[in-house]
């Protein structure tokens, strides 16, 4: 604005100025909303998606899904079903289709976060049981069965839904939340996050981390090795390791989105903690989506 020569054309480069930066903000607002409508979509789909593998490995017809792996996977869908769920009450309210007395309630974002936090912990939990469950199946497979008795799962699970309600309650209890709303009536769910739940976050990313990160490199160097040391399979024999192999896939696929997701994580809550984000879509309720 140095640059102007006079008071009439600074006052048109102020004008021009304001002028592009409203179309920006509209243009980074419709995005966002893009966005939204985008994931809420996507998120009816898996939610579809997730009930239909529920119903498959539960079905007493497929007894080819009756074992550990299929037993966690279905737990796990659950878990996303819940996720999902609470997801799309929340971008209700930021799109406006909730009820006024809803987003004037802080028991309602409450409830949000509580199960936020509450299904990513189980997820967490969720894929480290799928690595350990492929990781054993390779390393110790006449232990595999023993190791992942009914019991263990049992155990596994108690574990899983104990942490998540911890975490959830810590959540509630020590952080604030509230519902923030904008000049266009839309309502999103804020929360500050207390010293307690960021470091007991810290915490489970730090060792989900290097605990997946370290199966996953066994998985690679036993892959590479049984590789090199296989002799010639027959037909049948080749035809019945074909499904491990696939869960072992899909173990180690699993492993590497989760750790790209932690490098989000770290992002939002610990690198750009500090950055001031005005739009619809909080880091929270990103992190959430």
């Amino acid at each position: 604005m140095g640059m102007c020569p006079s008071n009439g054309i600074q006052f048109n480069c102020d004008t021009n100025l304001a002028v592009n930066n409203s179309r920006l903000d509209s243009m980074i607002s419709s995005t966002e909303y893009f966005l939204l409508y985008l994931t809420l979509l996507f998120a009816v789909i898996t939610l579809i998606v997730d009930a239909l593998l529920i119903a498959i490995i539960f079905n007493r017809r497929f007894k080819l899904y009756r074992n550990s792996f299929f037993t966690i996977c279905a737990v796990g869908c659950t878990i996303n079903a819940i996720a999902i769920v609470n997801l799309n009450i929340g971008s209700l309210a930021v799109l406006g289709w909730m009820p006024c007395w809803y987003t004037q309630m802080d028991t309602s974002v409450q409830v949000f976060f509580f199960f936020a936090y509450f299904a990513r912990c189980g997820e967490v939990i969720i894929t480290i049981l799928i690595a350990l469950n492929r990781i054993t199946a390779i390393f110790l497979p006449f232990r595999h069965l023993q190791i992942w008795s009914f019991r263990s799962q049992i155990c596994c699970f108690i574990y899983l839904f104990m942490m998540g309600l911890f975490l959830g309650v810590m959540v509630v209890v020590t952080s604030d939340s509230s519902w923030k709303r904008d000049k266009n009536g839309s309502s999103f769910p804020k929360l500050d996050q207390s010293k307690a739940v960021g470091c007991l976050l810290f915490g489970i990313l730090i060792s989900s981390v290097l605990f997946i990160g370290a199966i996953f490199i066994l998985y690679v160097f036993a892959y590479f090795k049984l590789r090199k040391s296989t002799t010639t399979e027959t037909q049948d024999e080749e035809q019945r390791s074909k499904p491990e192999r696939s869960l072992s896939y899909v173990a180690a696929c699993t492993c590497a989105v989760e750790v790209a997701y932690y490098v989000i994580f770290a992002y939002v809550f610990v690198i750009a903690k500090d950055f001031e984000y005005k739009g619809i879509l909080t880091p929270e309720f990103i992190l959430t989506l």
